[in-house]
């Protein structure tokens, strides 16, 4: 098994290819199982092979339970610089109600990001309870990290190498850029015409997890539409209010019922989509004592990544929580943690 597996003549070229070579040659009884305990105990095959399959933690939850609770940011560019200078879209939505802003930028960096976010979302709509964004460093920033703590908004990040992290933000870009393209015609520079009203048109439609449109949600009311000018609405002249306090009591108890209804709306959304995210799991739960592998993310100067060994260690597994770990190296003398699952694979 070490002249089929081991050798510069062999390859290490894993346990399907080692039982064909050493089948042409040799035969003995439980040989399959037995070039399988051995490639899968073999050091160098461990460090060097990819899982055939990512593996993947279950879906987590994030509750929010009114507007402005969490707001998610993200950039789309780069795209053809326009006529006013602009080369990127800073978009900004909101969790509970759907709501989007979306800002042309001529760059990414913080101080831009910081300034958008600050004037033109905060300073109408007011300040979030948290703000979630990639690893970017425009958003790893100091200048912006300084921004969250001045206004006590509690800044989060997606995981290593896991932009569904930042889904709904994901989501409304590929959206967004549909929309663009429809609506593009001649130069490609043009893109940025048309951002306001298609936007608005987001806004005026009913969105699939809530079943209400983010207007309602976010203004307490659907705004009058073209169509509505040119042709009438079913609802002119109904339900007109006489007094002040009249229009207040009403909004708030329209909106208490349109929360209500999201809320129940969101719950069942998030369901749908752990269910249908969980059912295609690869999931591996590791075990206090048991040795495994940890992906080699270091990079070293003149030298060739693609000539690293993809894992390091083992390492023995010390703690579990939930999809973190603790990692102790008896070898090296040094512990770890790790938070993401898809980093580890099982030694053996």
């Amino acid at each position: 098994m070490y002249h089929m597996n081991n050798t510069v003549l062999s390859g290490h070229l894993g346990q399907k290819k080692s039982r064909g070579k050493t089948l042409q040659r040799f035969f003995w009884y439980l040989m399959k199982e037995d070039i399988n305990n051995y490639v899968n105990a073999c050091d160098i095959c461990a460090r060097n092979k990819p899982p055939h399959k990512t593996p993947k933690a279950p879906l987590g939850k994030v509750g929010v339970g009114a507007p402005m609770d969490r707001l998610s940011t993200d950039i789309i560019g780069p795209l053809p610089r326009t006529p006013r200078g602009n080369k990127y879209i800073l978009m900004v939505s909101d969790h509970f109600t759907k709501w989007v802003e979306i800002i042309p930028i001529p760059d990414q960096s913080a101080i831009t990001c910081a300034e958008k976010i600050l004037n033109k979302v905060i300073s109408r709509l007011g300040c979030p309870l948290s703000l979630h964004s990639d690893r970017g460093s425009n958003y790893e920033s100091q200048i912006f990290n300084e921004m969250c703590v001045m206004l006590e908004i509690k800044k989060t990040r997606t995981t290593v190498r896991n932009p569904k992290c930042n889904g709904l933000s994901e989501r409304f870009n590929k959206t967004l850029c549909r929309m663009i393209r429809a609506y593009l015609k001649g130069r490609q520079t043009d893109w940025e015409i048309n951002l306001g009203c298609l936007v608005a048109a987001y806004r005026a439609t009913p969105h699939e997890s809530t079943g209400l449109t983010p207007n309602l949600l976010m203004l307490g009311k659907e705004v009058r539409l073209p169509a509505e000018l040119m042709f009438g609405s079913v609802f002119n002249g109904q339900n007109e209010i006489e007094t002040y306090g009249e229009y207040v009591e009403n909004l708030k108890e329209r909106m208490l019922r349109a929360h209500s209804v999201v809320s129940k709306h969101l719950q069942a959304a998030a369901k749908r989509q752990k269910d249908n995210y969980d059912a295609k799991l690869s999931f591996q739960i590791y075990q206090p004592g048991q040795p495994v592998w940890l992906l080699n993310e270091a990079r070293q100067e003149g030298r060739c990544p693609k000539l690293h060994n993809l894992y390091e260690g083992p390492f023995l597994i010390l703690k579990r929580c939930r999809s973190e770990y603790d990692l102790n190296s008896h070898t090296r003398g040094y512990a770890k943690h790790v938070r993401e699952v898809q980093t580890l694979q099982k030694n053996g």
